[in-house]
């Protein structure tokens, strides 16, 4: 085991402001505008006071309007660090039924 000299709180408190990407109304407004065309089925944030970790999910029918909601996704995040794009195919037995996720932040 490793003997550090700093105290658990000091390291807490640090561990606390260096959480990683937290983000605001800004950006949840600008995600909310770009995804008011689709039925969102699953929507999750965590961290409470602060937010730093979103999920949003919903489902496209056919190939184009699963191309159109990436280009589309792609505008709103492409400067929001730690954000990804999930494009998956459903299925059988819905072949042409697409689910796409957005998560911003990372755990």
């Amino acid at each position: 085991m490793e003997y550090s000299s700093e105290r658990g709180s000091a390291r807490l408190i640090d561990a606390y402001k260096n959480r990683g990407m937290e983000f605001g109304d800004e950006l949840v407004s600008r995600l909310s505008d770009s995804l008011e065309p689709f039925d969102i089925h699953d929507v999750f944030i965590k961290g409470i006071v602060h937010p730093d970790y979103l999920r949003a999910g919903f489902s496209v029918s056919g190939e184009d309007e699963a191309a159109k909601a990436v280009v589309r996704m792609l505008g709103t995040l492409k400067e929001v660090p730690l954000s990804q794009i999930r494009l998956f195919p459903k299925g059988i037995p819905w072949p042409e039924i697409f689910n796409v996720e957005i998560v911003v932040g990372q755990r």
